[in-house]
């Protein structure tokens, strides 16, 4: 018999490339860490740094060095959101292994590629309470490269392939997705009545300019459910707490949301 409190705890399970994974609160209830499940039972994952970067140059590359004087690490993921390496605007953040040799500060940064710091590293954290929704997905060729995507309601929306972790900047703040879908080549998150798509192929990249869009459907989303068909006409459905939607289109060249019911709906998580 499973108590309330053990019932309490526990966050979300997802599978990716056939390993589970399972979120949940920590014995006090202060953090939310995430468990793989191994051989040898449940164990926790580690989790890196992020720091924000400006004025990109030189393109960095997993694995590649980041240093700043005597300050160094290992550059785990590239969260390219704005600008280009070529023509020096490149901007977002690098996930990172824990800093050796002291703190990075804001200013010029080297090693495998060249960036403008915008301050020190923080390690990557998880607020206790969310509830975890995720979609698997590969937005390259490389069947290698699927990840999972998710939201929880309480942190930030977030990338996950096993070992890096990666929140991801949708430009809502403290608003946060309790339903997500990866449909079309375009990440989707949920936001209370907003529906919300990532530039095409890109879910760290959430402007209108690349094709990131926002639609309202009038009504609190609770979830996003793929429709089947042929590949050109395969939709998706925006279930709302009164009312159904159908989403038919394959970019916000074209996006366009059909009322299927407006007094049927679902609950979230049903």
């Amino acid at each position: 018999i499973k108590t309330h409190r053990e019932a309490d705890v526990r966050r979300g399970v997802a599978i990716l490339n056939n390993v589970v994974y399972a979120w949940r609160d920590n014995a006090g209830a202060t953090a939310m860490v995430i468990h793989k499940n191994t051989t040898s039972g449940w164990t926790a994952v580690s989790m890196f740094h992020q720091i924000s970067f400006t004025a990109g140059s030189n393109d960095y590359a997993e694995g590649d060095t980041l240093t700043q004087g005597g300050v160094s690490a290992t550059v785990k993921r590239v969260v390219l959101e704005s600008g280009t390496w070529a023509g020096g605007t490149a901007a977002g953040r690098l996930i990172i292994t824990a800093p050796s040799g002291g703190v990075f500060a804001a200013g010029a940064a080297a090693g495998g590629g060249v960036c403008t710091l915008s301050g020190a590293s923080a390690l990557i954290t998880l607020t206790n309470g969310g509830q975890v929704s995720t979609s698997a997905f590969s937005f390259t060729s490389a069947l290698a490269d699927k990840r999972l995507y998710g939201c929880d309601g309480v942190n930030a929306e977030f990338e996950f392939d096993g070992t890096v972790y990666v929140p991801l900047n949708t430009g809502m703040g403290s608003i946060r997705a309790t339903a997500v879908i990866a449909h079309k080549n375009h990440l989707f998150y949920a936001y209370r009545t907003s529906l919300q798509n990532s530039a095409i192929a890109n879910p760290y990249v959430w402007s209108a300019v690349f094709g990131a869009a926002e639609l309202s459907m009038g009504d609190t989303i609770t979830n996003l459910v793929p429709i089947g068909g042929s590949e050109a006409n395969a939709a998706l459905m925006v279930v709302c707490q009164n009312s159904l939607q159908v989403l038919y289109g394959n970019s916000s060249a074209n996006w366009n949301p059909v009322p299927l019911s407006k007094v049927s709906g679902g609950q979230a998580r049903s």
